[in-house]
Formats: C-alpha cells, sequence, structure tokens
C-alpha cells in the first residue's frame, strides 16, 4: 500500500491514488471508498488538457465520457463515424485535431459553460443551413460557375 491504491474506475489504468480514499475490509475482501469522485475526476480532466502531447485513446475516452458523450454523438460532433472514434480509443491514434478539440471542449466543461455542446450545434445547423450548390451554365461563348446558397436563395457569381 505504500504505493497507493490503482484507481481504474475512471477508464484509465495509469492512476494511483495516494489519498483522498477510504480503505475498509468486508467480508468479501478490501473495498474502497473514494472520499469525493467529482473533484477526483475533474483533477484528472485538468491534468489531461494541460499535459503537453497527444491523448491517449484511454485519455480521449475518459474526457468523452466525462463531457457524457458517447461514441456515435463524439464521431458526429466532430464530423466522423461512431467507427472512427472506437479506433481512435483503441489504436492510440488520435487526430491531432480532434484532440485539441475535445480538450478546448473540456475546459468549456471544467469552466463551468455547459453551453459549449449548444453552440456547436447551433454551428452545424448553420453549416447545413448555407449549403452551397455549384452550377455550371453556359455565358455566351463560355461557362460560368455560380452558387446557390440554401439560406440566402440569391446566386452568387463565380468568376
Amino acid at each position: 500500500m505504500e504505493d497507493g491504491v490503482h484507481y481504474i474506475d475512471g477508464g484509465l489504468d495509469n492512476v494511483w491514488l495516494k489519498a483522498g480514499y477510504e480503505l475498509k475490509k468486508t467480508p468479501h475482501g478490501s473495498n474502497i471508498r473514494i472520499l469525493d469522485r467529482d473533484a477526483l475526476q475533474r483533477a484528472l480532466a485538468y491534468t489531461l488538457v494541460g499535459r503537453e502531447g497527444c491523448l491517449t485513446g484511454q485519455e480521449f475516452r475518459f474526457l468523452r465520457r466525462m463531457l457524457g458523450l458517447s461514441q456515435p454523438r463524439m464521431g458526429a460532433l466532430m464530423g466522423f463515424s461512431r467507427l472512427a472514434v472506437a479506433r481512435w480509443e483503441g489504436r492510440n491514434a488520435v487526430p491531432l485535431a480532434c484532440d485539441r478539440c475535445i480538450r478546448q471542449w473540456a475546459l468549456a466543461w471544467l469552466s463551468g459553460r455547459m453551453d459549449w455542446q449548444e453552440s456547436l450545434e447551433k454551428e452545424q445547423t448553420l453549416d447545413r443551413m448555407t449549403q452551397r450548390r455549384y452550377e455550371v451554365v453556359q455565358a455566351g461563348s463560355g461557362l460560368e460557375v455560380r452558387t446557390l446558397c440554401t439560406l440566402l436563395e440569391q446566386p452568387m457569381v463565380l468568376r
């Protein structure tokens, strides 16, 4: 017990507790009670967000779960499939942009700005509303490319 207690509840296999827990003997063996699980999770999240280097798959999964996001939801928010998220978490191959993105979301959550997900969803809705359709049309003796913005419903000529 000199090295502390191996804490695996959060999904990280490299966390050892030196304080913040009680060890109780039961008829079925020793039982560990975390005194302030929320504070522990927040401390781990702050540590992960601030550390150098890319997140491991376990670390990415820890932050994703802390944010309350499933793999399919995380994939949808980042523009990837659930399978892609599962690969990142299983193979320790988190794309750098996704690593930076989840760190920002985690910081927003940790700082109490719970509206980060709602803001992102509004932005994605606006992106869908402003999808552009490109048309190539005959213009005199040449061709012209036009784009039609579904939100504005007005063609813009690109030259």
